[in-house]
């Protein structure tokens, strides 16, 4: 039988795909993570469904492969059963329930009616359950093809001892067990037997118990007649020390209601008092309090500060004296102002000062040139010796002509310096700056002065608009308690009045809280009492006479002695009740004991010959199953042996395959015997995938499955792993191949590359 198509609505990672494959070895290439391993799992899920856990145990199958999006995880695969073709579709949906719904079907394509409907189609065509097809069919990535030895055990004893994996002998091993325990378990602590031989213990200790119950019985007796004495003498004494508690106690509760009544009487009064005074005390509902006499008080202090700051003021301005300028100053400041100020003042004195200075230079460079000129006249008689000098004479004649006609001009239109000084009445520029500096300097004094008695006026006209307002402040509120408001003075009467009143009330008040508080106290302390029930208390108490403060501890310590006498001797009591019930309840009839222990003893014989018997069969099929183990382990071994000769050229001839599954090998016949983990990881997957392939022969009982490995040969090198596509190759014309692989080895390593299906995946 082999797959004929792959077709994957929706699972894991990929989504609408389909893949044609052969009856011989298929290789599915494809770089990781491209979805190989879910590939593979899908041919699983197809056959079983989704019930185990991904191969590297992290999560279940169902949580890895359903799609994240719209949970729903399907598709279908046609498999070719010796020429009949089938459809096989399953679908996991979302429902209520978190694991969803799953749904398979199994379709005759030729016939197109559902068939084998309701089973599982990995049964209903290999023969074989989902561990068996994982343990040998199915290599999936991470397992490293290695073999659950306890798994294959039990599916090998089912099938050797009935044919079929689903009956399975193992359960009847564990109903012969359980049968078995069920009447004495292995550690012969439990079951049934163990329970009749305790009850049959039992029995017989409670026969030895019967005729010493009947002694302990009338002993105990005894003693309690005697503690019941005991106990009606002690209860009298407790009673009498009582009575003259109670008679104590009830004068005493009863003394306090009276102290009670008086002190609500004084509270009555102090109650009484304190209204009297706030009433007559109170003004159209106002009485003056600590907030009133304090706004009276801070009302006052600052009327005070306001009249003092009053009296300065009005000192001030009768000490001041008013400041002016002289005639001279005035005039000053006259002519600055019609000079635009002082610094225009001083830049006019001295660019007139720089002008004459000009005029000045310009007439003594004149007279230089004068001279110049009348030596250039007496050069004139040398001309004939030298012939430039009339030249150089006519020049110095127009230089000197220029120079004059200068100096007039600069003369003539110099200012008079002398006119300006006496502007500010000084004859020189230092004398008139002098002036300046004190006219200006006058001038900020004065104006410094009547801004001061302006802000002096400003004071006392804020100073007597503040004492306007704070006495109409204190005529609102002397008018709230109807007091008179004329001046301060009024403010003083009324807070010593308010002050008197206030302290009077307080002390009221005070008397009243004290009042108030020892009748609270002495009421609460009275809360649990009734003065009826202790006067009636009084009246009843069998003790007559006084008894005094003294005796009270005394009378107090017999009472708690008598009391705790009494819990003890009724404990007592209640012990030794308690004695006699329990073994008056077991002591029983001797003879219907006997008759008892007699019957069980007889069903415990019969119980123990069924134990014997369920011990010898689970004995007898256990050792049968390991008989039967044991003829088939040669079987296996002899063809691991030689699929393994055949992987490795020669070198592993000899694996060998326990009872239990356990592999060894050897190198040659010379050799001991080692474990499997001595090999190499390589080596070690080629025993495991010999030995699937061996059960596979064995377990599948012809219906060879295809055989699907994933990344099953990473641990191989070239050269083996060319002798294990030879092997599939050969295996493959019984069963179909298929290959999950990453590169390229596997491919490469076929020698005839036609009869390989490769598909590249995820391209």
């Amino acid at each position: 039988m082999y797959i004929e198509k792959l077709s994957i609505e929706s699972f894991g990672s990929l989504s609408q795909v389909s893949y044609d494959l052969t009856s011989g070895v298929n290789i599915f290439r494809g770089k990781n993570e491209s979805g190989k391993s879910t590939l593979a799992a899908f041919i699983k899920f197809i056959f079983y469904g989704l019930c185990g856990k991904t191969p590297d145990q992290t999560m279940s199958e169902k949580t890895r492969y359903t799609n994240w999006d719209h949970g729903i995880s399907g598709g279908a695969l046609v498999i070719n059963v010796d020429g009949v073709r089938y459809r096989i579709e399953r679908r996991v949906t979302p429902a209520t329930k978190a694991s969803g719904k799953e749904t398979v079907k199994i379709i005759d394509l030729a016939s197109g009616a559902e068939v084998f409907e309701k089973q599982c189609p990995g049964e209903v065509f290999f023969g074989v359950g989902e561990d068996i097809f994982a343990q040998t069919a199915f290599s999936a990535q991470g397992s490293g093809s290695v073999v659950d030895s306890e798994k294959m055990n039990v599916a090998i004893d089912n099938m050797l001892f009935s044919g079929n994996e689903a009956l399975n002998i193992k359960t009847a091993l564990k109903k012969l067990d359980e049968a078995r325990a069920y009447l004495l378990h292995k550690n012969r602590k439990g079951g049934k037997l163990y329970d009749m031989a305790n009850e049959m213990e039992k029995l017989e200790e409670r026969i030895a118990v019967c005729e010493e119950n009947e002694r302990f019985l009338a002993d105990r007796n005894r003693v309690l007649s005697e503690n019941r004495l005991q106990l009606e003498d002690n209860k009298k004494q407790l009673k009498k020390a009582e009575d003259r508690l109670i008679h104590y106690e009830s004068s005493l509760i009863l003394s306090r209601f009276e102290d009670l009544d008086k002190k609500r009487d004084a509270l009555r009064k102090a109650h009484a008092e304190e209204a009297a005074l706030v009433m007559k005390h109170t003004v159209d509902g106002f009485l003056p309090d600590d907030n009133y006499i304090a706004a009276l008080r801070t009302l006052h202090a600052r009327m005070g500060i306001t009249e003092d700051e009053k009296a300065s003021l009005v000192k001030q301005k009768d000490a001041f004296a008013a400041t002016s300028l002289t005639p001279e100053q005035r005039t000053v400041i006259k002519t600055l102002d019609e000079m635009g100020g002082k610094d225009k003042a001083v830049k006019a004195l001295r660019d007139k000062r720089q002008k004459r200075a000009r005029a000045h230079r310009a007439f003594f460079v004149f007279l230089i040139l004068s001279l110049l000129a009348a030596g250039a006249s007496a050069l004139l008689t040398l001309r004939d010796l030298l012939p430039a000098i009339p030249y150089l004479s006519y020049i110095a004649y127009g230089v000197t002509a220029l120079s004059l006609f200068t100096a007039i001009i600069k003369l003539a239109t110099a200012p008079s310096v002398k006119e300006l000084y006496r502007k500010f009445s000084s004859e020189t520029e230092e004398d008139a700056l002098h002036r300046i500096e004190d006219a200006l300097h006058a001038e900020l004094v004065v104006r410094e002065e009547d801004a001061r008695y302006a802000r002096l006026m400003d004071a006392m006209e804020a100073t007597d608009a503040e004492a306007a307002k704070q006495l109409s402040q204190a005529a609102i509120l002397l008018g709230k308690w109807k007091m008179p408001c004329t001046d301060r003075a009024s403010l003083l009467n009324c807070i010593d009045k308010a002050l008197e009143v206030s302290t009077a009330v307080k002390e009221a008040r005070r008397v009243l809280r004290e009042a108030s508080v020892a009748y609270e106290v002495s009421e609460e302390a009275l809360r649990e009492y009734s003065r009826e029930e202790h006067a009636k208390r009084y009246q009843e108490t069998a003790y007559v006479g006084k008894t005094e403060v003294g005796e009270i501890d005394t009378i107090k310590r017999t009472c708690a002695f008598c009391q705790k006498k009494e819990e003890a001797l009724l404990s007592q009591i209640r012990a030794i009740e308690l004695e006699i019930a329990s073994r008056s309840a077991v002591t029983e009839n001797l003879e219907e004991l006997k008759n008892a222990l007699g019957e069980l003893k007889e069903t415990y014989n019969d119980y123990a010959e069924k134990y014997k018997a369920y011990l010898l069969a689970y004995e007898a099929i256990k050792k049968s199953g390991e008989s039967l183990r044991a003829k088939i382990a040669p079987a296996l071994s002899e063809s691991a042996s030689a699929l393994m000769k055949a992987s490795t050229q020669g070198k592993y001839s000899d694996i060998g395959v326990d009872n239990e599954m356990t592999l060894s090998f050897r190198t040659d016949d010379a050799a001991p015997s080692r474990e499997v983990g001595f090999m190499s990881a390589g080596t070690k997957a080629l025993t495991y995938i010999s030995l699937r392939l061996s059960l596979i022969r064995l377990l599948f009982r012809g219906k060879m499955p295809p055989t699907v490995f994933d990344e099953s040969f990473s641990w191989l090198d070239n050269t083996r792993l060319a002798s294990m596509m030879s092997l599939l190759k050969t295996y493959s014309q019984s069963a179909q191949v298929i290959v999950m692989t990453c590169c390229d080895r596997e491919y490469d390593a076929v020698a005839d590359k036609a009869s390989v299906n490769l598909i590249d995946f995820g391209q």
